[in-house]
């Protein structure tokens, strides 16, 4: 059966909120595929786990900060960082980055994931939305 396959709306069990707490990537089988679960700044992301770059496991990659230049004010580099503002999700076959919020590619707007709907029930259980 292809994920397609399913009815829209169907409803796949991640897990207990409690069990997905920042810094967690769950991955989750469906027919067709994998959704990646992604627990970040009190947010859920879930993203189809095939890289739209090359079809890499990108809801396995890290999740970092984008890369940032320190700057003086005459524009001189002082060195980089990471920003806390955009997360970025780093597919781990080609370093392809992501921007977790939104799937799309940090830097070719021609890439983007496919994203699932996260759904948190009153009692705390967790589903992704096919």
């Amino acid at each position: 059966m292809q994920e397609s396959a399913l009815k829209p709306g169907t409803r796949v069990f991640v897990g207990h909120r409690s069990e997905l707490p920042d810094g967690t990537q769950r991955i989750v089988s469906v027919p067709g595929g994998e959704i990646g679960v992604i627990a970040h700044g009190g947010h859920l992301y879930a993203y189809r786990n095939r890289c739209a770059h090359q079809g890499g496991p990108v809801c396995e990659g890290m999740v970092i900060g984008r890369v940032m230049a320190a700057m003086t004010e005459d524009k001189k580099m002082l060195g980089e960082y990471f920003s806390e503002s955009e997360p970025h999700l780093v597919c781990p076959w080609h370093g392809m980055e992501f921007l977790l919020e939104s799937g799309e590619s940090a830097v070719d707007p021609r890439f983007r994931l496919h994203r699932h709907e996260v759904v948190e029930d009153p009692d705390g259980t967790v589903h992704v939305v096919i």
